[in-house]
């Protein structure tokens, strides 16, 4: 299974766009977007054949823990304002950038009732990862560079730090051959400076 970061990969737009493409693969849906600006709710909506409007939500952020429930709380309270001005909520389909623990996602699921019809409705960071690993999405993993950037450096800093080793290795080696023939030229320098001395002492 693939172990991105999309929430340092991505901006809050670009995560947006890529949680689309997602939804729209698994869901086998086009989805409308919006310019950017108060979405009330909505970065995305798809009505299908039947009538039935499909809200899609995509939040980047880190908190996941209770403070993550605040958030999902003011999501549902859009939502609740939608209908009340007669646009319609069938299904609301939720992305996050980061995972959460089981029992925060039930209640997040909880909380988005009757909107999210299933716990499958909320997506999370592993849940995205483990779909990229289909060749389904094969194309989205390819458009969105953000993703394998992080692992093309990580990459390069590998082969740096074995390209780099080498080079340290082998000027270890060399310096060490130096101060050995170094060592050597001196003891041969004293050796024949103490003989010269001994010769014109007359030391035999």
């Amino acid at each position: 299974m693939r172990s991105y970061d999309f929430y340092n990969a991505f901006s809050p737009e670009e995560f947006q766009r890529f949680a689309r493409d997602m939804v729209q693969i698994r869901e086998g849906i086009v989805l409308e977007s919006f310019a950017e600006g108060r979405d009330m709710g909505i970065d995305g909506r798809a009505v299908l054949e039947d009538g039935d409007t499909i809200i899609f939500q995509a939040k980047r952020m880190k908190q996941t823990g209770s403070s993550v429930l605040s958030t999902i709380q003011r999501e549902r309270e859009k939502l609740m304002k939608l209908q009340e001005t007669g646009i319609r909520v069938d299904r609301y389909i939720l992305v996050m950038s980061e995972d959460l623990l089981a029992e925060t996602k039930e209640k997040v699921y909880q909380l988005l009732q009757p909107y999210a019809r299933n716990p499958r409705d909320i997506l999370t960071r592993s849940d995205l990862n483990n779909l990229l690993g289909d060749k389904a999405y094969q194309t989205v993993e390819e458009h969105y560079y953000q993703l394998w950037i992080p692992t093309a450096n990580i990459l390069r800093k590998t082969l740096f730090d074995i390209v780099n080793g080498v080079l340290v290795n082998q000027s270890a080696i060399h310096y060490e051959e130096a101060l050995q023939k170094r060592k050597y030229l001196w003891k041969r320098r004293f050796s024949e400076r103490r003989f010269h001395s001994c010769g014109k002492i007359g030391w035999s």
